[in-house]
């Protein structure tokens, strides 16, 4: 029983990491993954500190993504219209994605955010090419800033991992 409890943790783990590359709140899922976890264990094999550093590991993640991905846009000029617009373009790519398997709605995701702030600079200003400049820096903030909150769920899943084992 015990394994099969291990099997389904690190499947939600995989799956909370995953749902960070789709612009979900994944770190949140890992957080609750692991509280679940250190619940059922009676804290045995993760400790009540486990519980409290992921909690705010998962909080740096939530900060970073937003400091990269709208300040981040912030500094490289793009308008707050063509952030929000990136951002329900990116909803909107990543639920409609590409045709290409596995990596179709990450791709759909990227181009949505790339299209939703292309497309309120254009409007904004009818310059093409200034439009094309904003619209490559907020979709260049939501790739790093991706990475970033992907590389701290890593950080979880390690850590956690060498608690558990």
């Amino acid at each position: 029983m015990e394994i099969l409890g291990l099997a389904v943790f690190y499947i939600v783990m995989a799956t909370g990491a995953i749902m960070i590359l789709f612009g979900l709140p994944g770190t949140w899922v890992l957080w609750i993954a692991v509280a679940l976890y250190s619940f059922i264990a009676d804290f045995n094999t993760t400790d009540w500190h486990v519980v409290i550093l992921t909690f705010i590991m998962t909080l740096i993640g939530e900060v970073v993504e937003f400091m990269v991905g709208v300040l981040g846009s912030k500094q490289l000029e793009v308008s707050n219209g063509a952030i929000v617009a990136s951002i329900i373009g990116g909803i909107i790519g990543a639920v409609t994605g590409f045709p290409i398997f596995l990596i179709g709605s990450i791709l759909g995701m990227l181009a949505g955010v790339f299209l939703g702030a292309f497309i309120w600079e254009w409007v904004s200003s009818r310059e093409v090419l200034l439009s094309l400049r904003k619209a490559m820096a907020a979709t260049f903030s939501r790739i790093v800033s991706i990475f970033a909150k992907f590389s701290i769920a890593l950080i979880i899943i390690v850590y956690v991992s060498l608690k558990i084992f």
